[in-house]
């Protein structure tokens, strides 16, 4: 299913490179990006709440704060990617506005580049993240995991709490 979305966004994107029409853009860019990326957005988060049924909240701060993470990192790569010399906005837009400007042809010839160079990065960690995401091979086995972390913490807690008793009254427990 990740690897099916991740394709169908993939297609999409890679297609909204070599388009010429902003109707174009949209549809391959919008449609078939929004698509795949909602098949994919709930995968991570299903899988962990499997393997973490008492963590659902932890787990959706890790792996939805990672969202976040991936797309600030992306946002730098792609400027590095357009525009390298970090050159200046100055054309003056054709509507007079003197608020909006726009970059030159050299920055914006980059940007089919741009996306298919994005494409191929994000096939590699599609196809990683594709061989590594599995469920548990049953609930009970991820459950039965966690109750196991659960109550070995537990004793490491209690053996500690009872050995510092003794030892604050100044007698040590025998």
């Amino acid at each position: 299913m990740i690897l099916g979305g991740g394709l169908f966004a993939i297609f999409g994107i890679f297609m909204s490179s070599f388009t010429t029409k902003l109707w174009q853009f949209i549809i391959m860019y919008g449609f078939f990006s929004g698509i795949g990326t909602g098949i994919t957005y709930m995968i991570p988060l299903v899988c962990a709440y499997k393997y973490f049924p008492n963590k659902k909240g932890l787990i959706t701060g890790i792996i939805v704060g990672s969202y976040g993470l991936g797309s600030s990192i992306f946002n730098i790569v792609a400027t590095k990617i357009v525009n390298p010399e970090n050159a200046k906005p100055y054309l003056k837009a054709p509507n007079g506005d003197k608020n909006l400007k726009f970059f030159d042809e050299m920055v914006a010839d980059r940007v089919p580049m741009m996306f298919r160079i994005l494409c191929a990065v994000w096939l590699c960690l599609i196809l990683g993240s594709a061989a590594l995401i599995s469920l548990p091979s049953s609930s009970s086995e991820a459950e039965s995991n966690y109750n196991q972390m659960e109550n070995e913490g537990q004793n490491k807690i209690n053996s500690a709490s009872t050995s510092d008793i003794g030892s604050e009254s100044g007698r040590t427990t025998p």
